[in-house]
């Protein structure tokens, strides 16, 4: 194998594997965040699991303290919200943390 077909080959390989990264955390992820009501955000949950898990915490947190560096006390408090309801979620329906 050449080296141009290995660099195809590991870039192929990048793509697709950002491509599942989206699709397992980015977009679900932004679907809980821009639901319209606690109500669709948790029908997402429901949809996404995954957004109970310590990981999506994590992220919701990042963007908690982005907010907070920028001066946006409106999005922090929407964010922690969030961060709220999917942990209260998460203790409803006996999610593991």
């Amino acid at each position: 194998m050449s080296d141009a077909e290995i660099r195809r080959m590991a870039a192929e390989m990048a793509s697709q594997a950002a491509d599942e990264v989206e699709a397992f955390w980015i977009n679900p992820l932004n679907d809980f965040l821009m639901a319209g009501t606690p109500q669709a955000a948790a029908r997402v949950l429901d949809q996404y699991p995954q957004l109970m898990s310590a990981r999506a915490t994590g992220l919701i947190e990042k963007f908690i303290s982005e907010a907070n560096r920028k001066g946006d006390p409106a999005e922090a408090r929407y964010l922690e919200e969030r961060r709220a309801l999917a942990e209260a979620y998460r203790i409803a329906h006996d999610f593991p943390s």
